[in-house]
């Protein structure tokens, strides 16, 4: 429940953030950061990315 919880407090930081469509869905868009951050999440069940994303 946690990690779920960092999940989705960053996606909405990310989101506030967001101006155009290229923000969103762009080469460095929030959804690209976001599969990332699951991806990196799922594999070590953190939250904290050492990449920064």
């Amino acid at each position: 429940m946690k990690l779920e919880k960092a999940i989705i407090q960053k996606l909405e930081k990310d989101l506030e953030t967001v101006k155009t469509m290229g923000d969103l869905l762009g080469k460095n868009g929030v959804i690209k950061k976001l599969v990332k951050h699951l991806t990196i999440a799922a594999v070590t069940g953190r939250t904290d990315s050492p990449s920064g994303v």
